[in-house]
C-alpha cells in the first residue's frame, strides 16, 4: 500500500490492521501516520476517534481523553452513517480505560439510544471488524459502576463473538466480562472470574494476543496480591501467570530440603528490536540467544521449566547451579559475535529459592511472583540474587551491594544483590 503512493489504500491497510496490532502490542507503530492525517484532514471525526484510542493503548491517556471530551461536547460533528458506530465504539473505550466521567454520561446517552438497524457489529464496511457493539456498551456500564449490567452486556458480547467465530474477540470478550464480575463482586463472581482469566491467559498466549496476555496478566496478579499499577515487563509477567496456572511438577528439582531454585530471564528491550529489526530477523536472533541459553543450562543441571518468546523460567536443585549458568549464560552473550545492527543483547535475570514440595500453593504463588518481580527490577545484563540463595553460596561467588526491593502488593522487601559475573 505505501509503494503504491496512494494514501487512501495506505489508510485502508493501516484501518484493517490496527485491531491487530493493538492486540500484538505494537499499536505505536501508527501514531505517527495517523497524527498527520488528523492535522491535514481535522475534519474527519473518525480519524480523530482512531488516533484516540492509538493514544490510550501507547499511554498517552491524557492527550486521548481531551480528545475524547472535545468531540462528546459537539455531537452534531461525529457522522450519521456508518461510520457513526466506529467513532462511538472507539470513544467508549478510550472514555472508560480513562475514568473520564462526563464524556462517559454522554457516550452512554448516545450508546442507549442507539437502534438496532445499525446491526450489532462494529466495523467499517469490510475493512475492519472491531468486535460487537454491546461489549463497548458493557464497557461504559461498567466504568459508570453499574456492574451487573456491564457483566450481561459482556456475556452478550462474548455469545455474539463466539457465533462470529472470531476466536480473538472471544479471548477479548472473556477479559471484559471477568473484570465486570470483580466489580459486581457477587457469590461466585471472583472464583469465575479467576477461571475467565486463566482461560485469557491460555487462549491469547496460542493466539500471540501480546496486549490481552499482558492486561490478563495484571489482573491474575491482582487477584493473587499483586497490584495492576506496578510495572509491566511482559514476557516475565505473562511467563510467571502461566506457570500459576499450569502448576508444573517441580518436586524432582528440589533439594533433598524440598527447596527449589527458580530463575527468570528476558531480553531488555525485545519489543523495541522486533519494530526495529521485523519479526523474522528478530526470531532469528532469538534462536541464537536460546541456544545460548540450553547449552549453558544443560551443563549448570538445569530445567527449562517455561518459555514465552523472549522469557524463559528455569529450575534448579542445587543454588550454585542456578548461579554458575547466569554466570556462563551471561558470559556467553557478552563474548557472542553479534551483528553490528543489534550490538549487544542484554538480559536481565532474577534468582529465588522457594519450598515446593509441602507448601505449592505458597510456591506457585508467592515464591513465582517473588521471582518474576526480582528479574524485572534488574537492569540489561544485571543477575538479582535474593538473600536466601546468597547466603548459601557467597562462599563460591561475588556479589555486589545488597539492596532492598520494595515488591509492590508484597507486604516483605526482599533484600537482594547483583550477582558478580564479570570475573
Amino acid at each position: 500500500a505505501r509503494s503504491s503512493g496512494a494514501r487512501g489504500l495506505t489508510a485502508n491497510v493501516g484501518i484493517g490492521l490496527a485491531p491487530v496490532y493493538r492486540e500484538l502490542g505494537r499499536l505505536a507503530a501508527f501514531e505517527d501516520a495517523t497524527r498527520r492525517m488528523v492535522t491535514d484532514l481535522p475534519g474527519v471525526i473518525s480519524w480523530n476517534c482512531g488516533f484516540a484510542q492509538i493514544l490510550c493503548e501507547i499511554g498517552k491517556r491524557d492527550e486521548a481523553a481531551e480528545i475524547v471530551a472535545d468531540i462528546v461536547e459537539s455531537p452534531e460533528g461525529v457522522p450519521d452513517d456508518v461510520l457513526w458506530r466506529y467513532c462511538v465504539c472507539m470513544l467508549a473505550e478510550v472514555a472508560a480505560a480513562t475514568s473520564s466521567h462526563d464524556s462517559l454520561v454522554r457516550l452512554d446517552a448516545w450508546m442507549q439510544s442507539d437502534v438496532e438497524g445499525r446491526g450489532h457489529a462494529v466495523s467499517i464496511s469490510a475493512a475492519a471488524y472491531h468486535g460487537a457493539f454491546v461489549r463497548y456498551r458493557g464497557l461504559v456500564a461498567g466504568a459508570l459502576g453499574r456492574h451487573s449490567e456491564a457483566a450481561a452486556d459482556h456475556e452478550a458480547a462474548l455469545v455474539e463473538h463466539q457465533q462470529m467465530r472470531a476466536p480473538g474477540w472471544e479471548a477479548r470478550s472473556r477479559y471484559d466480562l471477568a473484570l465486570a464480575l470483580l466489580g459486581r463482586g457477587e457469590a461466585g463472581d471472583v472464583e469465575r472470574a479467576g477461571t475467565l482469566l486463566n482461560e485469557v491467559v491460555q487462549r491469547a498466549n496460542l493466539l500471540g494476543m501480546t496486549r490481552l496476555l499482558e492486561q490478563a496478566m495484571a489482573a491474575k496478579l491482582e487477584l493473587q496480591g499483586v497490584p495492576s499499577g506496578m510495572p509491566a515487563n511482559a514476557s516475565i509477567d505473562i511467563l510467571s501467570a502461566n506457570v500459576t496456572i499450569d502448576r508444573p511438577e517441580l518436586g524432582q528439582h528440589a533439594d533433598h530440603d524440598g527447596q527449589v531454585t527458580i530463575c527468570f530471564s528476558d531480553i531488555v528491550g525485545y519489543t523495541s528490536m522486533t519494530d526495529r529489526l521485523g519479526d523474522r530477523r528478530t526470531h532469528e536472533l532469538l534462536g541464537v540467544h536460546t541456544a545460548i541459553l540450553r547449552r549453558e543450562l544443560l551443563v549448570n543441571r538445569g530445567v527449562e521449566v517455561k518459555s514465552e518468546g523472549d522469557g524463559f523460567m528455569l529450575a534448579f536443585r542445587d543454588p550454585a547451579d542456578a548461579l554458575g549458568f547466569a554466570v556462563a549464560f551471561q558470559r556467553s552473550l557478552a563474548a557472542h559475535d553479534w551483528p553490528e545492527d543489534v550490538g549487544a543483547l542484554h538480559v536481565r535475570m532474577g534468582v529465588h529459592r522457594g519450598e515446593v514440595i509441602r507448601e505449592a500453593d505458597d510456591f506457585f504463588g508467592r515464591t513465582v511472583i517473588v521471582g518474576a518481580r526480582v528479574a524485572s527490577a534488574a537492569v540489561g545484563g544485571e543477575v538479582l540474587v535474593t538473600d536466601d540463595v546468597r547466603t548459601v553460596t557467597q562462599d563460591r561467588f561475588g556479589f555486589g551491594e545488597v539492596r532492598d526491593l520494595a515488591l509492590k502488593g508484597l507486604s516483605d522487601s526482599y533484600p537482594a544483590a547483583p550477582l558478580d559475573w564479570s570475573n
